[in-house]
């Protein structure tokens, strides 16, 4: 079987409805089976033949994807940010929705910079090191309650020798830091408890549910955060936050705008995404 052969099986295999890309998804799991990049794949197509242990592979991964499992959690990787991290099914997989986040923080700070900076629920720790590349003397926190994905943030964190990130296992509903920050960012979890049942029976999400359960309403950690960042944002700080879909006035409405200053930013769709919120000094 050559690899075109291989790729057409693949994609007819894949052709189920909670899967939106089987085409691109199936050349995406046969290139990481293969161990080849996509000029090769494109070259050599009709030419290379595949071996029985690589269809084996292939096959495995396509029956992972097949009972909602995300890509990146079979191959053990998402690129974000132009970067490659580890992941597994212990940590939200990155969205590229995210990348927004980052663009708005460095289009609010000057680079050379020394800032606190504060990530809560970081999961992989995506944020902080793409930051730590950016701020680099600044020093970074980055919590998360649950142990088995800071086991991927350390990973992360180690792959690229960095030390001025902070890994720390707290509940944010309890942590109370011995400083201020200058930045907090957060994405949080966003939906309400009831969507995620029958997102994840549908098998068009699979990451941990607790990386996904805003609460009742979808807004139970934006409370939270709005009432720690009043705490612990140093005078002029400023908290970044992506949302969901329509969430965008219930999270205004949690802060003083005699306090604050707001900014509100959509996704590449159109679709509101991310809020910043600018501490007024005293």
């Amino acid at each position: 079987m050559t690899i075109n052969d291989a790729y057409k099986k693949t994609v007819s295999k894949l052709n189920v409805a909670f899967i939106e890309n089987p085409s691109i998804e199936a050349e995406f799991l046969l290139l990481e089976v293969l161990k080849i990049d996509r000029k090769t794949f494109l070259l050599e197509k009709d030419e290379k033949r595949v071996t029985l242990n690589e269809l084996e592979k292939l096959d495995e991964s396509v029956l992972k994807r097949l009972e909602g499992k995300s890509i990146a959690g079979i191959t053990g990787k998402k690129y974000f940010y132009d970067s490659e991290f580890a992941v597994n099914g212990n940590v939200l997989i990155p969205r590229p929705e995210t990348e927004l986040l980052i663009d708005i923080i460095k289009g609010t700070f000057p680079c050379a910079n020394a800032l606190e900076i504060l990530d809560i629920g970081t999961g992989s720790c995506i944020i902080p090191i793409v930051l730590s590349g950016y701020f680099t003397n600044s020093n970074m926190d980055a919590v998360d309650i649950s142990l088995k994905a800071l086991e991927i943030a350390k990973r992360n964190v180690d792959d690229r020798g960095l030390k001025n990130i902070n890994l720390i296992n707290v509940d944010i509903f309890s942590f109370v830091p011995g400083k201020k920050y200058d930045l907090i960012v957060s994405n949080p979890p966003y939906i309400p408890s009831a969507e995620v049942d029958e997102l994840l029976k549908s098998k068009r999400l699979s990451d941990p549910p607790i990386a996904l359960d805003g609460g009742n309403d979808g807004l139970k950690f934006y409370r939270e955060i709005a009432g720690f960042a009043g705490k612990f944002l140093k005078d002029s700080g400023v908290l970044v936050i992506e949302h969901g879909m329509a969430q965008r006035n219930d999270i205004i409405s949690m802060f003083d705008k005699n306090e604050v200053s707001i900014d509100c930013f959509d996704d590449l769709s159109g679709i509101d995404r991310v809020i910043r919120i600018k501490k007024k000094a005293l």
